[in-house]
């Protein structure tokens, strides 16, 4: 018996081995191409922006998460100094105003964690948010569409989760447009 173990024992051996020394086959794939979200996009021209409140046909965003991000979001933009006017959701926009680009931020994901749970595990009790971020000119033709995430992973409340939301959407227009105005620091 302990003849055979020893056999089945020295083909296993030799079969990896074997295996081990095989070199390894050249991949037919082609290299991966850049996604639309990883690819570089022409820069858009707005001078002004109107920012709508957030909307969700697929999850349930609690009220307060909802104004916080709006609210977030507009106050990240204003302190970018990207655009000379900012417009909120139901405001009437002046005659004279004609290349005001609208921005959608469409929820399609929210998972509600626990801060209690964060400050005990620190890896469990996450709350995560994703969007997408819709910018449209005046026609109506679609200037951007991309996904955003914000969300609060180790300690804080839960409705830190929107900081770091609009903080991702306010970095990712100050990359996709071009205002024509000059960037200002915010004052103190």
């Amino acid at each position: 018996m302990t003849r055979r173990i020893l056999i089945l024992l020295t083909l296993l051996a030799a079969t990896t081995l074997a295996v081990a020394q095989k070199p390894a086959a050249k991949s037919t794939k082609p290299a991966s191409t850049p996604t639309p979200e990883s690819a570089k996009a022409p820069k858009i021209e707005s001078h002004d922006i109107l920012v709508m409140r957030p909307t969700s046909d697929e999850v349930q965003l609690p009220d307060d998460f909802r104004m916080a991000i709006y609210e977030k979001v507009i106050d990240d933009l204003a302190k970018s100094g990207r655009f000379q006017r900012i417009f909120r959701d139901g405001q009437k926009i002046p005659d004279d105003v004609k290349d005001t680009v609208k921005l959608e931020i469409i929820v399609w994901g929210f998972k509600e964690g626990s801060a209690r749970m964060r400050q005990v595990t620190t890896v469990m009790g996450e709350t995560r948010i994703n969007v997408r971020v819709k910018a449209t000119d005046p026609s109506g033709k679609e200037l951007m569409d991309r996904n955003v995430q914000g969300g609060v992973k180790f300690f804080g409340e839960n409705l830190h989760a929107t900081d770091t939301l609009a903080t991702n959407i306010a970095a990712l227009i100050k990359r996709s447009f071009e205002t024509g105005v000059r960037p200002v620091k915010p004052s103190k």
